[in-house]
């Protein structure tokens, strides 16, 4: 991982400096003896660059807006506790890191010695609602790394993909107990790299499979060549008397799979309507002779009753 990457740079630090809060935090009470409280300087209007801290701890009264911690909108909180931590005196023993403690939460930054400027803000922890990691997230465990729980019956449990403040999309479970992949303002979901079971872990080299009915208003099939063929001046059209042999020693239409065949094998929908269509195209055939000759026959013996009249 590059050594600037967001996950170094920005989650150790606050991890760090949090675990560094907690403990003077809680070494307070051994050293009542000596102190009962830590100084908090009113310094409200005053921003103060990294390389003005050198060597020390400091707590401060801040205003928002004056040191640039984000108010969410509806916020009219101005007040803010500051925690400053600079562990060295110049840039070769770390950056300078602040703490900000508001009504709306946790905020944290930090800036190099002789830079003149810190970088943005970042939200830690908020009062409520909604938690905004910057960099990446690794959960690490061996069963169940992210899990959802509530105690409410009218509580839906789900992971949202915002952007632009929209949700595009979300995926969990409905107050229905339902569970739900939901793409939101068009688009479309892709599953890549594995085939997908419903209701079943065996799929065999299927991309789809499904244990039990589909239920569908309308399934498109996209077939191989349409039998229109079967009209063309050359088509080889069995004899009645060539398919009736056939049908006598195979038991099933010619081009048609037999039963142990779709027992084993299933069965191809788009492929087993085109040979069904043919083979109404070649019955069609078949209609049009016989009445070409019954025709041929009803003229012969319309002819044959004029002469014996």
């Amino acid at each position: 991982m590059n050594k600037y990457s967001p996950t170094k740079n920005m989650i150790n630090p606050i991890m760090k400096f949090l675990l560094l809060t907690l403990s003077l935090l809680a070494a307070i009470p051994v050293f009542s003896q000596v102190a009962d409280s830590v100084v908090v300087r009113d310094t409200r209007n005053v921003q103060e660059p990294p390389e003005y801290f050198r060597n020390i701890v400091h707590f401060d009264f801040k205003l928002r807006d004056v040191i640039g911690v984000p108010r969410p909108a509806g916020s009219f909180t101005q007040g803010s506790g500051m925690m400053t931590f600079a562990p060295w005196g110049d840039s070769t023993g770390n950056n300078v890191h602040q703490l900000n403690f508001n009504n709306d939460g946790i905020y944290y930054r930090q800036g190099a010695q002789g830079s003149g400027a810190w970088q943005a803000w970042r939200k830690v922890l908020t009062s409520q609602g909604i938690q905004v990691i910057y960099g990446h997230l690794n959960l690490n465990y061996d069963d169940t790394p992210l899990s959802f729980t509530t105690d409410k019956s009218t509580s839906w449990q789900y992971i949202a993909y915002n952007s632009g403040g929209t949700r595009k999309a979300w995926v969990g479970m409905d107050t229905d107990n339902n569970f739900n992949i939901t793409k939101e303002n068009g688009g479309i979901i892709v599953l890549k790299g594995a085939g997908v079971g419903i209701g079943t872990a065996s799929i065999g080299s299927c991309a789809l499979a499904v244990e039990g009915t589909i239920g569908a208003r309308k399934v498109k099939v996209t077939a191989g060549p349409w039998p229109d063929f079967v009209f063309e001046e050359n088509y080889p059209l069995p004899s009645l008397a060539e398919l009736s042999t056939y049908l006598k020693t195979n038991k099933h239409l010619p081009g048609i799979p037999s039963a142990a065949e779709v027992k084993n094998d299933g069965l191809d929908l788009g492929d087993m309507n085109a040979k069904l269509l043919q083979k109404v195209e070649e019955l069609s055939l078949y209609i049009i002779q016989q009445n070409e000759k019954l025709e041929k026959i009803t003229k012969e013996l319309e002819i044959l009753k004029s002469k014996i009249k």
